[in-house]
């Protein structure tokens, strides 16, 4: 295992910079995970530390040593793909031992690795089968076994679950999670599905435009967004987002019918102009109390029931707020709710820079 450092890491296309000046560090056994929409340089950078990609500017360091020159082989990464890709015409078993044979590694010592990744991953029963013969989770459970019997500094994985359907993608990230938990091989994880990101990560790191918005824990970045970027991109449904201004009460106006008062913690000054927002599962529908809720009522737009809980759209002031509620109780269209929500789980936001107040 290794630690991984990246120094002021920058890769350009021609005259398109796509990672702009990016400083991360990884720490030995860590589980971090890259997060940003498509196109943000997150498997730009991934593609860089695994050597498939050279670094326009800046330093990739495993383990203390400076690879940037290093050939893919020689930097003992292992990665797992997308698209798994596997040989058709070799047994998961020989799928498993490819890089071990290709590295010359003895006969005895070949079978061992490959034998205890399987029991890792439950591919026992497979190992004489063809990647045509699995399904897609078996498929990715033996690229993983691939990376596993390397025995590697760092694994690397670049959108494994992308081409898995919900309940695979589910059941393979448990695999991960627990993969981790037994082997604590350090691992860099890249993914556009923001739940993959805070299931699975130690540290998440969100991206936009080559550039790190946030790392911190997924409870940090959930709870504390840096920015309105990252609050409105982490969280599903997403954070709602409201203009308003602050009054000299030191309540945020949101409309003729509706101001809310704000925690005490940012300094703020009357007829300021801030973004006011709420997460969906921080707002109670009800005549919730206590002495630190404030709310106001609004009317029913939409209703989306999910089973164990249900998506209401209201409308505040000809604006939309999201809210959850209990499932079994599914409120109509125009019915009129009372809203409460704890003062200190609103986040105030600066409308012209985006950041966190």
């Amino acid at each position: 295992m290794a630690a991984v450092a990246l120094l002021n890491l920058v890769k350009r296309f021609g005259t398109t910079e796509v990672v702009r000046n990016l400083s991360l560090e990884i720490a030995d056994a860590e589980f971090l995970v890259l997060v940003g929409p498509s196109g943000c340089g997150k498997s730009t950078t991934l593609r860089m530390v695994a050597g498939l990609e050279d670094a326009s500017g800046g330093d990739i360091r495993i383990g203390g040593r400076l690879v940037n020159r290093v050939p893919p082989k020689d930097r003992n990464i292992a990665m797992v793909f997308q698209n798994y890709a596997l040989y058709p015409h070799m047994t998961v078993a020989r799928n498993m031992a490819f890089g071990l044979r290709a590295a010359k590694l003895p006969a005895a010592e070949i079978a061992r690795r490959v034998a205890d990744a399987a029991q890792m991953l439950g591919l026992e029963a497979l190992l004489e089968r063809r990647p045509g013969e699995l399904s897609g989770g078996q498929r990715q459970r033996v690229a993983m076994g691939r990376a596993i019997v390397r025995e590697p500094d760092v694994f690397l994985f670049d959108e494994p679950l992308s081409n898995l359907d919900a309940k695979l993608r589910h059941s393979v990230r448990t695999e991960i999670k627990k993969l981790h938990q037994r082997v604590r091989t350090t691992s860099l994880y890249v993914t556009h599905d923001q739940i993959e990101a805070m299931t699975l990560a130690d540290r998440v790191v969100v991206m936009r435009d080559g550039r790190i918005e946030q790392v911190g824990t997924p409870l940090e970045v959930y709870q504390r967004p840096a920015n309105v970027f990252v609050a409105s991109f982490i969280g599903s449904p997403a954070m709602t987002l409201l203009d308003g201004v602050v009054t000299a009460e030191r309540s945020v106006r949101l409309s003729d019918q509706v101001s809310l008062p704000v925690p005490e913690r940012p300094a703020l000054t009357a007829g300021q102009r801030v973004m006011l927002g709420v997460r969906p599962d921080d707002l109670t529908v009800g005549e919730a109390v206590g002495d630190s809720m404030v709310g106001f009522h609004a009317a029913v737009t939409v209703v989306e029931p999910l089973g164990p809980g249900t998506l209401v759209t209201l409308d505040v002031g000809g604006r939309e707020v999201t809210a959850t509620t209990d499932g079994r109780r599914l409120p109509s269209v125009g019915q009129v709710l009372p809203l409460r929500v704890e003062r200190e789980r609103l986040h105030l936001f600066d409308p012209d820079t985006g950041l966190a107040l």
